[in-house]
């Protein structure tokens, strides 16, 4: 998925990849989302636990910014995202993004085909991007701080509920 994104970055398309991992400490994947945003590719991370990649660092990782969400309900939802030239891929995935799981497990990536399934997905992850109470910015000098955009607040783990109560109407 990256391959794609680097070439429509590279091609001057819109270029996005979109991540929810639980850690993200393979150097191999850190190394390939460094030269993903070299290319111009539009990154956001959500990580909830441990992250080695260093985002926004001037000339290393500048479109990449990272967001850990810490909240009451544990979540393990591993889910990845790209704009294949218009065309939004979503996958669900078994695995964190961590040496242990790349290199000694078999593990699987799903793609979602059914539209209205992958449509609910990336809501969920837009909702959790917006997330201004529990999500903390890894992206400004390791400084961990937590959210704060003067806009009205936004728990999402609340407002998921909130989306799911709409749908059923």
């Amino acid at each position: 998925m990256l391959k794609v994104e680097i070439n429509s970055a590279k091609e001057g398309k819109d270029a996005y990849f979109y991540g929810k991992f639980n850690g993200l400490t393979d150097e191999k994947m850190i190394n390939r989302f460094y030269a993903a945003s070299a290319a111009g590719v539009k990154i956001r991370l959500i990580v909830r636990g441990e992250c080695c990649l260093r985002p926004q660092v001037k000339g290393l990782s500048e479109n990449i910014e990272v967001h850990s969400i810490v909240d009451k309900y544990l979540e393990h939802a591993r889910v990845i995202i790209g704009c294949n030239t218009g065309e939004p891929l979503t996958y669900i995935l078994s695995a964190d993004i961590m040496n242990r799981n790349l290199d000694k497990r078999l593990e699987i990536a799903v793609p979602l085909l059914e539209k209205y399934t992958a449509k609910v997905v990336r809501d969920i992850f837009d909702i959790q991007w917006d997330d201004n109470v529990k999500s903390r910015d890894l992206s400004h000098n390791n400084i961990n701080e937590y959210v704060r955009n003067g806009l009205k607040p936004v728990r999402s783990q609340d407002e998921i509920y909130y989306y799911f109560q709409q749908q059923k109407k």
